[in-house]
Order: structure tokens, then sequence, then C-alpha cells
């Protein structure tokens, strides 16, 4: 029974450890993503294959797409689309 409790009170201090770490984990997204939303720059991000996942307001308040629009697609397709300057498009 010692044991058991031993074992318990290991998993009961590992589980708070982890939460604690989520917890913070957790504000500190909240507070990039506020940021990220916040910013007069345009900014997206892409995963390795070039596929977009993210875009910020002023993505969509510079080149008029919608997060809807534009989040799953490949960005060479989105990006040399006419809307973007040529120096733009070689910058990405």
């Amino acid at each position: 029974m010692l044991k058991l409790r031993e074992e318990y009170d290991s998993l009961k201090s590992s589980y708070e450890k982890l939460l604690s770490e989520y917890k913070r984990t957790s504000e500190a997204l909240l507070e990039i993503n506020l940021a990220l939303n916040n910013s007069r720059e345009v900014i997206f991000l892409t995963d390795k294959e070039g596929v977009i996942t993210y875009i910020n307001p002023e993505f969509t308040e510079t080149y008029g797409y919608t997060a809807d629009e534009i989040v799953g697609k490949t960005t060479p397709r989105i990006l040399n689309n006419g809307v973007f300057s040529k120096e733009d498009y070689k910058t990405f």
C-alpha cells in the first residue's frame, strides 16, 4: 500500500508540473497571438511545404484576402498572382 501511495504522489506531482507548464505555455501563446493580430505589419506563417497556416488582420487589410480564402493554399500560387509586387514575391 505504501508503494502505491508513493506512485500516486509521484504521478500527482508530475501532473501538477505539467499543468503548470501548460498554463504558462497557453498564456505565452495568447500573448503572441495578441501581438500578431495587433501588428501593423503583414504577417503570415507557412508550414515546411509552403502552405499558409496563418495570416494576421493586416495581411487581409493590405492584400484583401481573408483567412478563409488563403489559409491552406500554397505560398507561391497565392503570392505570384499580380497582387504582390515582383519585389515582394522575390522576397517571399
